[in-house]
Formats: structure tokens, sequence, C-alpha cells
């Protein structure tokens, strides 16, 4: 079966070894099955948008292009949700018929105790949910392989599945990796620039993360995949 997925990160930080993690399941189940893989900048959010400015903004776009350009990965397609904006509200008003709330956005994150663990979740709002959800579609999205913190949004993308008659792509979630610190674009570590200075280079990188958390990934999914843990070379080349 072709499998056609996605990776869309928020701008507001470089790519660290949590995203280039998700990333490379995304690139590979896509490249395995004959599908394509799209990365597309989820540029649109009000919040950090106001945030950073339109300058930081732009210059995390280029870092991370320029990070996938070092690791010799290349997208079929990138692609700004902040450009195609007016196509995909237009669709929803015109075929759609429904127009969500336009001050709507998602906070920065809640949290919740599961099963003894304390969880950080991303909230979403009915508007950014709906316009995801006909992102997808335009691009032909067939597989969602997301971080475990976005299964919050999982009910709601269904429910604009249903509503607008849009088939539910296959979705799976993966737990963020441990490496005793929290690896994170607000924790400001493990990101991709800083092996970089440390003298890695990109097969080093991706050989030592593929050793630790990517081995057969699509034989491991089962909606949740076991929490992929890193061995100390990931933070000695912090110190």
């Amino acid at each position: 079966m072709i499998h056609n997925t996605r990776f869309n990160p928020t701008i507001n930080g470089p790519l660290h070894l949590g995203h280039l993690y998700v990333l490379l399941i995304n690139f590979f189940e896509a490249r395995n099955s004959g599908g394509k893989f799209i990365l597309r900048f989820d540029d649109t959010q009000l919040g950090w948008n106001y945030r950073l400015g339109p300058v930081k903004v732009a210059n995390f776009k280029a870092g991370l292009v320029h990070d996938l350009d070092w690791l010799g990965i290349q997208p079929d397609l990138y692609e700004s949700q902040a450009e195609r904006m007016e196509e995909v509200e237009r669709l929803m008003r015109d075929i759609f018929h429904y127009d969500p709330a336009p001050e709507q956005y998602a906070p920065d994150f809640s949290s919740a105790t599961l099963a003894g663990c304390i969880h950080h979740f991303y909230p979403y709002t009915d508007r950014l949910t709906s316009e995801k959800v006909i992102f997808d579609m335009l691009d032909g999205i067939t597989w969602l392989i997301r971080g475990m913190d976005l299964i919050t949004e999982d009910c709601l993308y269904i429910h604009y599945c249903h509503k607008f008659n849009i088939s539910i792509p296959r979705r799976d979630y993966v737990p963020r990796l441990y490496c005793g610190k929290d690896i994170s674009k607000t924790a400001g570590q493990f990101k991709l620039e800083d092996y970089r200075r440390q003298g890695y280079s990109p097969d080093e990188l991706l050989a030592q993360l593929a050793l630790d958390c990517l081995d057969k990934p699509g034989w491991q999914f089962d909606h949740i995949k076991p929490v992929p843990t890193l061995g100390p070379w990931a933070s000695e080349a912090l110190s």
C-alpha cells in the first residue's frame, strides 16, 4: 500500500532529535511504500507568530531547511500553511459550508497525570483542526504519524473528517524520546545544530539515532509506540 505522509512542525524553534525521530519515520514510511513525503510549515498559529515576529519565524524556517539539506533528506514538497490559507478557508466556506470562529487559537500546552507520569498535551481548537483536515485532504495524506502529545487532537480530527465526508487517514502516535532530560524546543537542548557544531557527520547522527530507536519502525506501530530511549551519546555531545 502506498503511504503519503507529512511532517507539520510548529515554527517556534529549531529542529531537535525528537523532531528528527518523527520526521524520519514519516520520510521512510513514504519512501518505502512509493508514496510522497510533505514537510508543511505550521506557520499560522497566531500566538507564536505574534510572540516571535516575522523575522524569527522566517529564520526558523530557513534553519529547518538547512538542517534537512545537511542530513541529505529531501521532502517531495515544502509547503507553508500561511501561503495556502486563503484557498483552505474558501473551500471550508464554499464547499463544506463551515466557518469556524476566527479568534480561536491553541494554548501553549496543558498537562495531565496519566499512569503516575506527567504528560504535556497541546490542546487544539475547532479552527486549527478543521484546517489541518483540509490541508491533509488537499495533499493526499493517507497516514498521520505524530508525537503522542498530539493524541488529544485525534477525536476532533476524526469529527471533522466525518463532517466534511473526507476519508480518515491511518493514525499512529509516537512518544517523545527519553534521555533523562526534556527534549523539546522550549528546553533548547538536543538541537541538530548542536550536534553539527560538535563535529557529528550526518551519517553518524542518523546511525546513532537509528541504533537507539528506529529499528523497523513500520513493524512496531500499534497506535502508540513504546518509549524510545537514547543512549549516553545524546547528552555527552551537549557537554
